[in-house]
């Protein structure tokens, strides 16, 4: 009779640590998915800060008056952390949008870009999506 209970304490004590073992791997993963999405967001960002090419580091051009822009080949994709993820990570530079700041007159604008970011981790369930608002 002790062995069997001993025999049944065991059993439960791998699955509990097999489930904590599960649970690890899955906050690793998320954790690997968000800052590869953090990775190509701040890609999208220096697309714009750079000349419109973040590969391209030498680059000094702003962006040529953003309140023409229309949004063309803002799309690209980062491929840092490749090795542990599933996908690439890419990112989506959209087009400006006119943000009044304050509240005073004469009314004053600015240009806000949005730049969405996505990534997946190991696995394909995990997915991270993050937004920021660049100003040139």
């Amino acid at each position: 009779v002790i062995l069997i209970v001993m025999t049944l304490v065991g059993i439960t004590a791998m699955g509990g640590s097999t489930l904590q073992e599960r649970m690890a791997g899955n906050s690793r993963d998320m954790a690997v998915s968000f800052q590869a999405a953090e990775a190509a967001l701040r890609g999208g960002e220096a697309w714009l800060r750079v000349g419109n090419n973040p590969f391209l580091a030498e680059a000094t051009d702003p962006l040529a008056n953003p309140a023409a822009w229309e949004g063309g080949d803002a799309t690209g994709s980062e491929d840092r952390l490749t090795m542990q993820l599933a996908e690439d990570p890419v990112y989506h530079v959209a087009a400006p949008q006119r943000v009044r700041i304050g509240i005073g007159l004469p009314a004053q604008y600015r240009f806000i870009h949005p730049v969405t970011a996505r990534a997946v981790g190991g696995a394909d369930t995990t997915v991270s999506v993050v937004q920021s608002f660049y100003e040139p």
